[in-house]
């Protein structure tokens, strides 16, 4: 899927000339989305995922929390399985809307079109299949530089990546000054229309060419015919 993915794979199997000749990188593939943009009267900032510590749930909603005080017209859409506690913690913040799960349908029909930016620290990806998704719709992202993220997100362009701190201690980890360059770059985001817009059509435009069935199915054809050949 990922260049990171090809490099461990070669760590594997360290010197092993054959394997590393015999190994291609094929992109995750979606259907480009046809879709009307729905506009809001304030802004929406959508946080969607499947496990809550792995993909930085708690951080995602401190940082909401911390935003929402700095922006309180902002609509905060939280999309995830989320412990007892955390839903008491952040109960009284109406900005914070916590929804366990959706299905797909209604992210792709609906919670896609309606938000503005996509808020994703996702720590503990083998990619990150949501980072994608969101693109297909313009959302802008912000996200960790972790595993894969480089190769989805344009630094500037696109979205956002924020360094994990050198002294990460895990999923748990609060590290504030992290929290703050997340804090700082969705407030960039959310004040500066003009370069919110840009980086929407820039999203789009990237993963309508990056992750297209079309090219997808065209570069795996490419690999099974080398492969008859040898």
């Amino acid at each position: 899927w990922s260049e990171d993915c090809k490099q461990t794979f070669l760590e594997a199997f360290p010197g092993n000339k054959i394997i590393s000749k015999k190994i291609g990188i094929l992109h995750f593939a979606l259907p480009i989305p046809k879709f009307k943009k729905m506009k809001n009267k304030n802004l929406r900032i959508l946080f969607v995922a499947r496990w809550f510590d792995a993909k930085g749930g708690r951080q995602t909603l401190e940082v909401f929390n911390r935003l929402s005080k700095k922006y309180p017209k902002i609509k905060f859409i939280f999309i995830c399985p989320t412990p007892k506690e955390f839903k008491k913690k952040y109960a009284k913040n109406k900005q914070i809307e916590i929804i366990d799960l959706l299905p797909q349908e209604n992210l792709f029909k609906e919670i896609f079109p309606s938000s503005d930016i996509f808020f994703y620290p996702g720590f503990g990806d083998s990619y990150g299949f949501c980072v994608p998704e969101a693109m297909m719709f313009g959302l802008p992202v912000i996200t960790s530089n972790t595993f894969a993220k480089k190769e989805l997100v344009s630094k500037g362009k696109t979205g956002f990546l924020i360094d994990k701190p050198k002294n990460w201690k895990g999923y748990e980890d609060m590290n504030e000054k992290m929290l703050k360059q997340f804090e700082e770059k969705t407030s960039l985001l959310i004040e500066n229309k003009k370069l919110r817009e840009k980086m929407s059509c820039e999203a789009r435009k990237f993963a309508q060419d990056k992750f297209s069935i079309e090219k997808r199915n065209k570069k795996l054809r490419e690999f099974y015919e080398e492969d008859l050949k040898n």
